[in-house]
This record gives structure tokens, sequence and C-alpha cells, in this order.
């Protein structure tokens, strides 16, 4: 989600996510904010992306929940897969205010740990008065994240010009993060493309990344694994009968035709239900 909030809902959205990192300080969960943080808590998008130790996750989620009862925000939906539990709130007033908080115990792809969680953890950085991913870290995870996937280098929000800086200013970072999943090699091929922007290069390999942490993480894990993979299966069809896929309504019309009226009353009928 990156649609930005409106300078209305700011305060409180704002006030939610400097409480919720003061907790997480106060109480000393390891965790560390992986991106777009340079506004927070002033401005941010619909959704805050945490990495979490995973034995610190139950109180994360706990301290999420203490910070919406005590602002009077809605929990309207929560999501649990592997390595994963998000948090969706509406504002109280119940207008159109949303905040997504993503904890994540896991940067994975179809189960495959891509990324050294221990690393980013360890190599965190304070900025303000919280903590954030170091900028290898935050470079290696926007190289891979969508990469993967999809087989394209994130390119929003200036994404990949993020990606450079980064790099450069924390070649080690990058390394460390991207070293066990993938090898120093591919690791070290990966820096040396995101320094000078060649997108075209890191694209082009994306098969042979695929192919490499697959045989590392079955190398490195033969018995977890298969486990992690049996677990992400799981969680992912649990969700999916626990919490079936709901339906889209589209409002479309030439400007002036009265779209935004409808939608207006849409919701205001949903919110008396």
């Amino acid at each position: 989600m990156n649609k930005r909030f409106s300078s209305m809902s700011q305060p409180s959205a704002s006030l939610f996510i400097l409480r919720l990192l003061r907790q997480f300080e106060d109480v000393g969960i390891r965790y560390c904010v992986l991106r777009s943080y340079e506004q927070l808590p002033d401005e941010h998008g619909n959704d805050l992306d945490i990495l979490v130790a995973e034995k610190d996750l139950p109180m994360a989620r706990s301290g999420v929940m203490d910070v919406s009862r005590d602002l009077g925000w809605h929990k309207v939906a929560e999501v649990r897969r592997f390595g994963y539990n998000g948090l969706y709130f509406c504002s109280p007033d119940r207008a159109e205010r949303w905040l997504l908080v993503d904890l994540f115990t896991e940067t994975h792809w179809r189960g495959l740990s891509y990324t050294s969680k221990e690393k980013i953890l360890e190599e965190r950085v304070r900025f303000k008065d919280f903590h954030v991913a170091g900028p290898g870290a935050e470079a290696a995870l926007l190289v891979v994240k969508e990469l993967l996937p999809w087989g394209k280098v994130k390119s929003k929000n200036m994404a990949r010009d993020r990606i450079q800086y980064c790099a450069v200013k924390d070649e080690h970072g990058f390394l460390e993060c991207l070293r066990p999943a993938f090898g120093k090699r591919t690791g070290t091929l990966l820096l040396r493309a995101s320094k000078v922007g060649d997108w075209d290069s890191i694209e082009s390999r994306v098969n042979r990344l695929r192919r490499a942490l697959l045989i590392r993480s079955l190398t490195r894990h033969p018995l977890r694994q298969p486990l992690a993979w049996i677990e992400f299966l799981y969680g992912h069809i649990v969700h999916r009968i626990r919490k079936p896929l709901g339906f889209f309504i589209v409002v479309l019309g030439p400007d002036g035709c009265g779209k935004t009226t409808i939608a207006k009353h849409v919701g205001q009928a949903w919110q008396q239900t």
C-alpha cells in the first residue's frame, strides 16, 4: 500500500507509530523498521514494515494491540502466515484512515529465506528514537524482495536510487545480509551491479538466483528447509480456509458522474452494519 495519508489523519496515525516504537524500545524488543522510515512518524504510508526477533513476536503483537486500544484504533483484520503477522487497523472515527502493521520474523520467497534476519538485527542502527535496518541490509532487501517473485527490481518511489545509495554506503552490510542465502560470489555480483545501477544485469540472473537460493537452502538446512516449506504451505492453506478472499467493488464513470458520492454512501452503509 503506497497511498499517503491525508494531512488530517496524520496526527492520530503518527501518534500510533510513535507510541508503538517507543514501547518496543522500552520493553527491549529486538526489532528494526525495514524501509520508508526517513520521515517517521510524521510522514508514512499505509503500512509499517518491522522485522522482529522470532522469540519477541508475541510481545511485539501484544504491544501493537495495547497501543491500538489506548488510542482507540480498531483492529479490522489480522493475517498470520509463515514468518509474518499483519494487523490492519482503522482510525477511531472509522473514516478512510488505515494503518497496516506488518511484523516479520522471516524474509522469504516461498518459504526460502533470502536474507539473514540475524545479521539484519545485529547490524540495525539507531535513527531518531528507534531502530532501523542498516543501509546495506535495506539495499539488499530492496533488490531481492520483488526480484525473486516478479523478476524485476523494485522501481517505484525512487527505490532504485535508494538501493544505489545504500549499497555504496554499506558494502559490508549488503554482503553479510545476502551471503548466507546466495553465497559470497553471487552476493558480490549483486553488490557490484547495485552500486552502478545495472538493473538489467541483475534481472537477467533471476533464474540463476532462484536456483542458487534453493540449492543453498537445502544444502545448509537439509532438515529445517522441508519443515519450513510445510509450515509455509500450511499457513497459506489455513488462511485461505479461515479467511477466504473477499471481493472488490469498482465504481467507473466520467468526471462528475457521482463516483465519489456513491463510494461515500456505500462506506457509510457498511459502517452501520
